[in-house]
């Protein structure tokens, strides 16, 4: 290319950049609107190119308005003769790359394989194919299977530089913390099990100060959030545990703007801090995760059960719910007094039995918390409740050959309240409907020496 005029009319010299094809296919993507940042520094060498990109940058975010800039600027650059031959060089050459200014809007941007491969190559695991870097991963069971245990044994791989379930291998060194929140008040669980478990007190970091140690658990404080961050990058530990998530907040879970008011700043952490979540949630009774929203929010599920109590009361079976890559096998869990045991034959879940026709069994243990959920935020009207139990699977549905189903296992659930949180119980009260609307049945949850019958949770 022969010497040519820049923007301010002096003469460069020759070009000894990129080729005309190259460069214009870096004009192109910023016709396009997909400038690249290093355009600047390829188009160094071809300063009539690099004038030409830099004017079209410059244009706005009007597809057509690039398009016509780049095309006046090379009638501009036509007119001198010193670069008249250079101008149409270069509007040959957007031409072949197809940006002339009548090409019209650029078409949808459509992912192809190639796409997915890479973002399926850019995520990190931490437990390959279970528990992802930088995400939020839910671990959910019923009450009594041993969600803290697996996580506990979990938190004893990355001390001691095990392998992890399944025979993944440790990305992390030995010596690795894990950093707890109690929210269940399980400190002397994770003490009595920390010895046999190979666990020195310094290896389990808790969201607190020393001079509070059991501070730091409700999460919906923003100064408790942003001391989890703080720890998460000061001590970069393999896994952020909570335990569990309903007892973190007082926030309704199943409420979709609450949910996102709650989860929203947990996920923002993970991706700045590139550090995962493990949050450990108790299951309904059809057989969901507690608080459906979690399962929304989380980029991997994992559930646990306990198929056969009676003959095989320590072995689990462990498996991927929900994941956005391919679910790997589930896995037999072993629990065991100083660690759990992982194989690749997890015990069956029993076939239902058949049963008479009538009310089927009422699981209240599991009602009983997803109540004790729904009446965290605060006093509910008990025909609401009726509802969700309903949507949440908890109650029957009315049908044409049931249109008045039983509601007695919302009552059960309700008596069931004080045996499995003693000192708990469910307060009902009538109050005005309003607008001359008849009074409305509520239900609220009331502990020991709290006369004021406040919302269950206060944390502190």
């Amino acid at each position: 290319m022969t010497a040519s005029a820049g923007r301010n009319g002096v003469a460069h010299p020759p070009a000894v950049g990129l080729p005309d094809a190259e460069a214009a296919r870096l004009v192109a993507g910023a016709i396009r609107g997909a400038a690249s940042s290093e355009a600047p520094r390829l188009l160094s060498g071809s300063p009539e190119w690099l004038d030409l990109y830099r004017y079209v940058e410059g244009a706005g975010d009007d597809l057509r308005g690039r398009a016509e800039r780049a095309d006046r600027h090379l009638k501009g650059l036509s007119t001198r003769a010193q670069s008249r031959d250079c101008a149409e060089a270069m509007a040959r050459a957007l031409a072949d790359a197809r940006v002339a200014p009548d090409d019209g809007p650029a078409p949808m941007p459509t992912a192809t394989l190639a796409d997915v491969r890479t973002s399926l190559s850019a995520t990190r695991w931490l437990w390959e194919r279970w528990i992802a870097e930088a995400q939020l991963t839910a671990l959910a069971a019923p009450p009594g299977t041993g969600k803290t245990r697996l996580a506990f044994d979990l938190a004893r791989r990355f001390w001691l530089g095990h392998e992890l379930p399944g025979g993944a291998t440790n990305p992390l060194p030995p010596g690795t913390k894990t950093l707890w929140v109690p929210a269940d008040r399980n400190y002397a669980e994770l003490l009595a099990a920390a010895e046999p478990f190979g666990l020195p007190p310094e290896a389990i970091l808790l969201n607190a100060a020393p001079d509070d140690p059991f501070g730091g658990l409700d999460l919906d404080d923003p100064a408790n959030v942003a001391g989890l961050a703080a720890r998460a990058a000061d001590h970069k530990p393999a896994l952020i545990i909570i335990d569990t998530i309903g007892m973190c907040t007082r926030r309704n879970l199943t409420r979709p703007e609450e949910a996102f008011e709650f989860f929203g700043p947990l996920l923002e952490m993970a991706l700045a801090q590139k550090v995962a979540i493990l949050a450990l949630t108790h299951m309904n009774l059809g057989g969901e995760a507690l608080g459906r929203r979690i399962i929304e929010k989380a980029r991997s599920v994992i559930y646990m059960s306990q198929p056969d109590p009676e003959i095989q009361p320590n072995r689990r079976r462990l498996w991927v719910a929900k994941s956005n890559v391919i679910k790997p096998a589930a896995l037999g869990v072993t629990m065991g007094d100083d660690g759990n045991d992982y194989d690749d034959k997890p015990p069956t879940e029993p076939q239902p039995e058949r049963r008479a026709a009538g009310r089927p069994a009422i699981k209240s243990v599991e009602q009983a918390e997803w109540l004790i959920d729904q009446l965290k935020g605060g006093p509910v009207a008990v025909g609401c409740l009726i509802e969700v139990a309903r949507t949440d699977g908890h109650l029957k549905s009315p049908s044409a050959k049931d249109p008045k189903p039983s509601i007695s296992p919302l009552y059960a659930a309700r008596d069931r309240i004080p045996k499995i949180r003693p000192g708990t119980t469910v307060h009902e009260f009538v109050a005005p409907g309003g607008q001359g609307d008849k009074d409305v049945k509520h239900w609220e949850l009331v502990e020991a020496g709290d006369d004021d019958a406040a919302a269950f949770g206060d944390f502190e």
